[in-house]
């Protein structure tokens, strides 16, 4: 695994990047309890090829060198991102090139994907714990995050690699801008 701390070393993070084939993105917010445009992005989870890599923004563990500005760089709309969920993905690094893979799998089997990015046993100890608090997931070890992510990604590829995803694509976007949509503008209650 490779942190992402300095120019030099998003520069080559750049350029795997813009050879990569297969793009898979977990964002980890710093309060998972909030709503992800009413919380910061703490880590960017990012499998190039195979290949890990931290993204440390607004985490203790980190030096937390990125920004985002470097996520507009990194938003390049010829590069398909997986991800495991599109909406908070979106909320917290801006990307618009996003395709959700527990629909990709949904939309195949009719079955949701297992996938959780705090099902971890020391990760839920920590929100367990420190439930009251704020920005838990700034303070839990970023190791341990990113261990947990790594697995979450390799069985996400086999997803990604046993379906076809143009089937899905028109879904996956319209779905998504009709719901962002409805968040930006709210929606009208006849409640006193």
């Amino acid at each position: 695994m490779k942190f992402i701390e300095t120019s030099t070393e998003f520069n080559a993070f750049m350029y795997d990047y813009s050879e990569a084939k297969t793009i898979i993105a977990l964002p980890i917010p710093t309060d998972h309890k909030l709503h992800p445009i009413e919380t910061d992005l703490s880590v960017l989870f990012i499998l190039l090829n195979n290949k890990p890599f931290i993204l440390p923004f607004k985490h203790t563990d980190g030096l937390s060198y990125c920004s985002t500005g470097d996520l507009r760089i990194m938003n390049n709309k010829n590069k398909k991102i997986y991800t495991l969920d599109k909406k908070t993905t979106y909320h917290l690094t801006g990307f618009d090139n996003l395709i959700d893979v527990n629909l990709l799998n949904y939309w195949n089997t009719g079955e949701k994907t297992n996938l959780d990015l705090y099902s971890d046993d020391i990760i839920r100890h920590y929100h367990m714990k420190h439930y009251e608090k704020t920005d838990v997931n700034k303070s839990i070890p970023i190791m341990r995050f990113t261990s947990h992510l790594y697995n979450i990604a390799r069985e996400m590829q086999v997803v990604i690699e046993k379906y076809d995803d143009s089937d899905i694509m028109s879904y996956n976007k319209d779905m998504f801008d009709n719901f962002i949509h409805i968040e930006k503008n709210g929606l009208q209650t006849n409640d006193a």
